[in-house]
């Protein structure tokens, strides 16, 4: 929408611009507009305080009679008056209060017709000279001109002054910028490179534990070596124990036979006897001779089985000594071993002692039994069978007692070797995954390090991108301030100039190419006098145009914004789009209140963000296509109304393409702040949406 301003001193000797209600079509508008407005507008007659004032002093003439005649004959005796006395008073309060209020009506109208005549009088003047009246009228509006001028060069040299202030300040905030950045990247290299003797820090801690992994992984293989061995060794003697445990089983069945069959021999023998002492007493010699052979004989079956007791005791003791050197070599093995693996061992010795004393409590109740045996069979023969027997049967117990003992625990052996390899297995499992741990811990480290240090790079980004934004935000606002003073200075030309056409003022920060305007030629003054010399011209006359300064005043505020702009080219391809007529805007105005669409509320703060970023980086397109997503039923009505409407879409279409220009300047710059700041303010809003529905 097309702005104007027109401006007003205060009395700080600013410039306070402000907009005005309807866009002026030439120089002469804004003169013409207040003098119409004033001409609308119902003027009041001239000379009403003196009415007024005549009024006041008929009343307070009236009020002070009135309360004089009441004070000298008092208020009750006023009631009590006469119609003549009623009259006369009336006459004496209000006759000369109504000649006071004539008075004043006659002296008004007088002044009135005074005034009549003098402007009658500086009509006539005109008419007769206009001349005259024309050089006076310029030479008041020309004092005029000057005032408001030199009013503006100081407001002019002030803002100078800020904007050099300004300067070295930026310059001052610059500078910090450049050393925090500067800062930054030295913090971030020291960062970088403690990170790096870190990391190889880590690296020579992996390779040590690496290497104290495998030597962990020796030391247990070994010692599993070694209790393989121990157990092997275990085995070995446990099958040679069983070896002699089932020898010694046979001797004492075999012993237990020879027994068996010498009682046999005996009681056949004294049957025999018996029977010889029967038949003949000479037989009792022989008999006599027979038993103490068979005493003999007994004798002698008493010390073999003693000497087979002896030989059984002989080797219970080697099987206990056998057993002690398996103990005290697995007790040597468990003690060099692991501590993982102490408990298991210290259980093995535990039952291998416990299976020892079993062994040689057995061993001792079968001497005991061998004694009272022998005793017995020293007693009497005649028991000797039933003792044989039972003997036969216990030791046949003790036997299955042995070899069940000796089976379980050769179970318990291969158990606790199962056990044992299992617990192996489980370290070498651990050791293993100890080189894959610390190297993912070293990974956590090395990317909590790169998290770290990306974190600083965005945090460096974020400020160098927050101070190019102050800067195209101070640079966009100089262009503006710029701006409003060329508009400025357009009014002040077409009020110097009223008969001109509109003036265009060259614009060094716009990309307008449009060719000025021919001038209407402007009527030939007469001759002028001597008297006034001073020569009034547009700031589109030829003259005024081939005039240069001939002296240097110093700096201009035109200077500064030349210097300010060079950095930012500007494309001098852009075409100005055609100016927008008042009716245009108020329909485009009209329909957005009849579809209640308010584009300034359809949009967030992050979407103007989002759709700046969006139209530097993919163009146009992505911008529409942000403005979309947060009104897409606007920008659907919108565009059902262009369809069904040419002209208004012809309307919003010469709208767009004034901030067009804006925006495409702004993305062409890479000046995201400046284009956010257009897209946000103003007309921005409805910029997007008018865009977005075109391009749908």
């Amino acid at each position: 929408m097309e702005k104007s301003e027109h401006t007003s001193k205060t009395s700080t000797n600013v410039i306070e611009i402000e907009q005005l209600k309807t866009p002026p079509d030439s120089g002469e508008m804004a003169v013409l507009a207040a003098e119409s407005s004033m001409e609308n507008q119902p003027r009041a007659k001239p000379g009403g305080m003196i009415i007024v004032a005549g009024g006041l002093i008929a009343l307070l003439w009236s009020a002070g009679a009135l309360a004089y005649v009441a004070g000298m004959i008092g208020p009750a005796n006023l009631l009590k008056l006469s119609a003549a006395e009623m009259t006369g008073l009336a006459f004496g309060t209000i006759g000369p209060a109504l000649f006071i209020f004539v008075l004043a009506w006659a002296i008004r109208e007088i002044s009135l017709f005074a005034k009549a005549a003098n402007r009658i009088q500086d009509m006539a003047d005109r008419f007769a000279d206009p001349a005259k009246a024309t050089r006076k009228d310029a030479a008041k509006m020309s004092a005029a001109v000057q005032t408001q001028i030199g009013s503006m060069n100081k407001a002019v040299e002030g803002a100078l002054a800020r904007l050099g202030a300004m300067e070295e300040v930026l310059n001052h905030h610059s500078d910090a910028f450049g050393n925090a950045e500067q800062s930054a990247r030295e913090r971030t290299d020291v960062l970088i490179n403690d990170l790096r003797r870190e990391r190889e820090a880590v690296g020579e801690l992996a390779d040590q534990l690496d290497k104290k992994a495998a030597d962990i992984a020796n030391i247990i293989a070994e010692q599993s070596k070694m209790v393989v061995s121990a157990a092997d060794i275990a085995n070995l003697q446990t099958r040679e124990g069983k070896k002699i445990l089932a020898s010694a089983a046979e001797g004492l069945k075999e012993a237990g036979q020879q027994a068996e069959t010498q009682a046999r021999n005996v009681s056949e023998q004294l049957t025999t006897s018996s029977n010889q002492i029967e038949n003949t007493a000479s037989a009792l010699a022989k008999a006599k001779q027979g038993m103490e052979a068979n005493a003999v004989s007994l004798q002698n079956a008493q010390d073999a089985s003693a000497q087979a007791l002896d030989s059984r005791q002989a080797q219970v003791r080697d099987l206990i000594e056998v057993s002690n050197q398996c103990a005290g070599q697995l007790k040597q093995v468990a003690e060099e071993g692991a501590q993982a693996m102490k408990l298991a061992l210290e259980e093995t010795l535990d039952q291998a002692r416990h299976y020892t004393s079993i062994m040689r409590e057995e061993g001792r109740v079968l001497a005991d039994n061998h004694q009272s045996k022998a005793g017995e069979l020293k007693q009497a023969a005649d028991e000797a069978r039933n003792a044989l027997d039972t003997y036969a049967e216990t030791i046949a117990k003790r036997l299955e007692h042995a070899n069940e003992a000796s089976f379980s625990a050769a179970n318990w052996a291969d158990k606790t070797f199962d056990k044992l390899r299992e617990t192996t297995q489980a370290l070498d499992e651990s050791l293993q995954n100890l080189p894959d741990a610390a190297d993912a811990s070293a990974r956590e480290v090395e990317e909590l390090m790169n998290k770290r240090l990306a974190q600083l790079k965005d945090a460096s980004q974020t400020a160098t991108n927050e101070a190019k934004g102050i800067d195209e935000a101070f640079q966009s606002r100089i262009r503006q301030n710029y701006e409003l003073l060329s508009d400025f200075m357009l009014k002040m030309g077409g009020t110097a100039a009223p008969a001109a056409s509109e003036i265009e003022v060259p614009n060094p920060l716009t990309t307008r190419l449009q060719q000025p305007k021919p001038a209407e030629p402007t009527p030939v003054p007469e001759p002028e006098t001597p008297t006034i010399d001073l020569p009034i011209h547009t700031l589109n006359d030829p003259t005024t145009q081939q005039q240069k300064p001939t002296e240097n005043d110093g700096w201009k505020w035109k200077d500064v914004l030349s210097r300010i702009d060079k950095g930012n080219p500007k494309p001098e391809s852009i075409q100005s789009p055609p100016p927008m007529n008042a009716g245009s805007m108020d329909r485009l105005v009209t329909a957005l209140q009849s579809w209640n669409i308010q584009p300034d509320k359809l949009f967030f703060a992050a979407s103007y963000r989002a759709a700046a970023l969006a139209r530097i980086t993919d163009g146009p397109k992505a911008m529409t296509d942000v403005a979309r997503t947060d009104a897409a039923e606007a920008i659907e009505l919108v565009k059902q109304a262009f369809e069904k409407d040419p002209a208004l879409r012809l309307d919003a279409e010469l709208f767009v393409a004034e901030l067009r220009q804006k925006i495409d300047a702004a993305a062409v710059a890479d000046q995201k702040i400046h284009l956010e700041t257009h897209l946000r303010t103003g007309d921005g809003p409805a910029y997007l949406l008018l865009e977005a529905a075109l391009d749908a």
